[in-house]
């Protein structure tokens, strides 16, 4: 096992935010303030200089920047997290997709007339957080996304549904708490087209 010095890297500071992110096409779904950037993960590989045929564990994997970043070198990755939603968003982030038939599905999904669903919400948070025109949206879409029969495609719509219902949320999440904020009248699921729009340009692998 060889010896590591400690040493002070402040230069590397601003890449253990997800700010970096946001400018990188899938690294940048589903917004997670404790994420670290795709940048301070190549740093690492090549630092310790990993290559195709090593093996990343990363038993707080998060959104997957870590497993996204490895499969963008070539290297495996294993990665495992306690929240059920970091693990779905990174199950869709890694995934590889058929781009037209993905396409072929989203337009399917806004073929039907919209239709409002009476919206029966007990959370007093959740009726604060949207109006009920995004509710009603939001539950339309969801049932339909159920419904879709392709796993692949059905995930990657529900993630951006879930990204799509932050996007138009009154308040906003910040760690642990809620903010709020100026609410978004844009519709739900105008952002999973451009969701699709950016699985188009994954990144290419370094």
């Amino acid at each position: 096992m060889p010896d590591y010095k400690l040493t002070y890297r402040l230069d590397l500071g601003p890449l253990a935010t997800f700010l970096p992110n946001r400018r990188i096409p899938v690294y940048n779904w589903y917004y997670y303030k404790e994420a670290y950037s795709r940048d301070i993960v190549f740093f690492l590989i090549d630092h310790f200089g990993l290559k195709a045929g090593d093996i990343v564990l990363d038993p707080f994997c998060g959104t997957g920047t870590t497993l996204l970043a490895c499969r963008e070198k070539e290297i495996a990755s294993i990665g495992s997290d306690v929240s059920e939603v970091a693990v779905f968003a990174s199950r869709v982030k890694t995934r590889e997709y058929d781009i037209e038939k993905l396409r072929a599905e989203i337009r399917n999904l806004f073929k039907d007339k919209f239709v409002a669903t009476k919206v029966k919400i007990d959370s007093g948070v959740v009726m604060r957080s949207f109006s009920k025109y995004a509710l009603e949206s939001i539950i339309f879409f969801r049932d339909k996304i159920a419904k879709v029969e392709d796993e692949k495609a059905r995930d990657f719509m529900m993630l951006a549904l879930m990204v799509s219902a932050m996007e138009i949320s009154s308040v906003k999440k910040t760690g642990r708490s809620l903010r709020a904020q100026k609410n978004v009248s844009a519709p739900p699921l105008k952002f999973l087209l451009k969701q699709d729009e950016k699985y188009a340009e994954r990144p290419e692998k370094k």
